[in-house]
């Protein structure tokens, strides 16, 4: 669903602000859905259960900061459904912003992520 997006961020480039907002919106959506499924019988296909990771990363480049939030909440039901604990969550957000901020050299995404930390 966010294959664009890592695409543009590995060439150094944000992705167009439009579409990625219409794809995060959509995304939000999906995942709400797949979340109301038990937890074994949740698709694995990204277009149908998007990644959280990249949720994530659209969230925080389009500067959405109540997106960002429901991106987090959203880990959290998925690591409690997964049985882990809730000090897991920090963790998962750091570790994804680090993977973002590895993807791309865009000197705009690093001051974006500046104001989130």
């Amino acid at each position: 669903m966010f294959t664009k997006l890592i695409t543009s961020l590995s060439q150094g480039e944000l992705p167009d602000m439009d579409e990625l907002k219409a794809r995060f919106k959509a995304a939000v959506i999906k995942k709400h859905g797949v979340l109301q499924q038990p937890f074994l019988c949740r698709s694995s296909d990204k277009k149908i259960n998007p990644s959280t990771r990249e949720m994530l990363w659209a969230a925080i480049i389009l500067e959405d900061w109540q997106g960002v939030e429901d991106v987090k909440a959203i880990i959290l039901t998925e690591l409690l459904d997964q049985g882990e604990n809730i000090d897991e969550v920090k963790e998962k957000e750091s570790e994804f912003t680090a993977e973002l901020l590895a993807l791309s050299s865009n000197e705009k995404l690093s001051l974006i992520l500046k104001k989130l930390c």
